[in-house]
């Protein structure tokens, strides 16, 4: 009995070392299969997916005139009805700035869109009004880059003879306003004809005629490279038909002229 059981087990140990090796040769067969021989000094590269490039031309398109329009004049106005977060914020300055830049940049709907706010409250926004002002003055001037369109569409000094006469007409139709009046033609940094020739007009009304022509009697004193302008048209009124108009001028030459400048 015993003799059989070593004859069995002799058996099994066969069996075992054979599928031993068996297993070792299937082993080393897949190694194999899985290794690749390359020259030495060469390395096989990973083949890289191609990423499409997106192009945003194929996937928008452009918006219509209106659509444009009504969108830009939403932001503008976002932007103007914003005073006070600006002020609450501490940014009214960069707000300002922001502003007359579009104003002075933009087409001529943002424009009127800015200075239709402005006319609403000229007492409160004239310190904009005048930063305006100054943005087109350097426009006009040649320190800032002028856009394209402002070439095609007007004149360099279009813009700013446009601003400077709309305020003054917007000044001049209140008695109320008439500080706000001088001091917008005492700061502005240009005071072109049309804007000499409201102020005339404004001065040949008797009601107005008083701080009309103080405002050119000011303007000769403190506008030297035009004083000879501003000095015609108040020697102009020296010989009005209306005698307070005619009195009022003559007072004021008598004062130029008392000063010896």
């Amino acid at each position: 009995m015993s003799s059989m059981e070593a004859e069995d087990d002799q058996v099994a140990s066969t069996k075992s070392s054979v599928l031993n090796v068996v297993s070792g040769m299937m082993e080393d067969d897949s190694l194999a299969t899985k290794t690749t021989l390359l020259p030495a000094g060469t390395s096989v590269k990973p083949v890289k997916q191609r990423i499409k490039t997106l192009k945003l031309s194929e996937i928008t398109r452009p918006l219509d005139v209106e659509t444009t329009d009504r969108m830009l004049t939403g932001s503008i106005h976002r932007i103007l009805r914003a005073e006070r977060e600006a002020a609450f914020g501490g940014v009214s300055s960069i707000r300002h700035k922001m502003i007359t830049t579009i104003a002075s940049t933009f087409n001529k709907l943002v424009r009127e869109e800015v200075l239709v706010y402005l006319l609403e409250d000229l007492k409160t926004r004239l310190d904009l009004g005048l930063a305006w002002l100054y943005e087109e003055y350097s426009y006009m001037q040649g320190f800032n880059r002028v856009p394209s369109f402002l070439k095609k569409d007007q004149s360099p000094d279009s813009g700013y003879n446009k601003l400077l006469c709309s305020l003054a007409q917007g000044l001049t139709d209140s008695k109320d306003k008439d500080f706000l009046l001088k001091r917008l033609y005492l700061e502005a940094p240009l005071i072109t004809e049309e804007a000499t020739d409201l102020l005339k007009h404004m001065c040949g009304d008797d009601s107005r005629a008083s701080m009309g022509l103080s405002l050119l009697q000011d303007l000769v004193i403190r506008r030297p490279p035009r004083q000879l302008t501003f000095l015609n048209a108040l020697l102009e009124h020296t010989a009005h038909e209306h005698l307070e108009v005619r009195s009022k001028a003559i007072q004021c030459v008598v004062e130029l002229y008392d000063r010896g400048d």
